[in-house]
């Protein structure tokens, strides 16, 4: 087999592609992928909260068309709130005399639309879990300073607490949040997730 039909190969490209740039270029078709160009009343709407959610992990979208009056197509993009940063132009850095637009990734209708849609989506939840648990121990790290500030307040001030339950904190728990075992960091995390389930 090729090694681009195994479309596992084909994603693994994107999310390495996407984590050197922190971006990715994706060039998107207008009629038939999201805009209804025969008038038969067909959606688009997954398509279009795709796009949607591409932009919000910092993708540079282009509309690549055949339409002719570009106006039309940037007014109807506008309207529906269909994100886009150029229509039928190559992003800034990209340099080229060829006709082709530069992406890392297609989405068109007439080429593997269903393929590309799933493996874009797979990358936005690939993309935003990672960055929720990058969230979760910056949150769980904060968490354990702060209670490590009061327990040793609360020593200091509160004779009643025990010499074990001292020692234990000073032994266990007054360290680095790196420094934390497995088990004392993930109190710290469902801690956090907590706080962020409630944003």
């Amino acid at each position: 087999m090729d090694f681009y039909l195994n479309s596992q190969n084909s994603f693994n490209r994107l999310v390495d592609e996407y984590k050197q740039h922190n971006s990715l270029v994706v060039a998107f078709d207008f009629d038939d992928t999201v805009y209804d160009f025969h008038k038969k009343g067909r959606l688009y709407t997954d398509v279009i909260t795709l796009l949607q959610k591409l932009k919000a992990i910092n993708c540079y979208l282009i509309c690549w068309t055949g339409q002719q009056d570009e106006a039309f197509v940037a007014q109807y993009l506008t309207q529906q709130n269909i994100p886009f940063d150029a229509i039928n132009k190559n992003p800034q850095f990209h340099k080229s005399t060829s006709p082709k637009i530069y992406a890392n990734v297609y989405l068109d209708d007439r080429a593997g639309l269903q393929q590309v849609y799933n493996e874009l989506n797979n990358l936005v939840l690939t993309i935003n879990g990672e960055k929720l648990k990058d969230k979760v121990e910056e949150l769980s790290a904060e968490i354990h300073n702060q209670w490590t500030a009061w327990a040793k307040e609360l020593i200091a001030s509160e004779p009643t607490i025990s010499q074990e339950r001292q020692a234990r904190w000073r032994t266990e728990c007054f360290k680095n949040y790196d420094e934390l075992s497995e088990d004392m960091k993930q109190l710290d995390r469902n801690f956090a997730m907590k706080i962020l389930n409630l944003l």
